[in-house]
């Protein structure tokens, strides 16, 4: 009878055989169906542990989709909302390019 922890001991030496077998020149497309699936639930759950072991700073939001990351500050992806075009008062639609002068 296998315990929780043999299970994963197990299991941890033949993701690191397959992957090592692989990093030699193993083709992806020469692994089984099994493997595959067993490769790939493996990779869930490790980057499952793994995120819950990132420690979460203090002071900065979340990565959230729609956004970019530039330097310092979070810049929201230009949407396709027509008021967001239109000029506001006191500004030129010209481009103001070296046509301009």
């Amino acid at each position: 009878m296998e315990t929780p922890k043999l299970k994963l001991a197990v299991e941890e030496l033949e993701m690191d055989h397959l992957m090592l077998q692989i990093q030699n020149g193993r083709m992806l497309g020469d692994l089984s169906q099994t493997e595959t699936e067993k490769l790939k639930s493996y990779a869930i759950k490790k980057f499952r542990t793994l995120c819950g072991e990132i420690p979460m700073a203090p002071g900065f939001p979340m990565i959230q989709g729609g956004s970019v990351y530039l330097m310092d500050k979070w810049i929201k992806d230009p949407s396709d909302k027509e008021d967001e075009m239109k000029t506001c008062e006191g500004e030129s639609s010209k481009s103001g390019g070296a046509d301009d002068a």
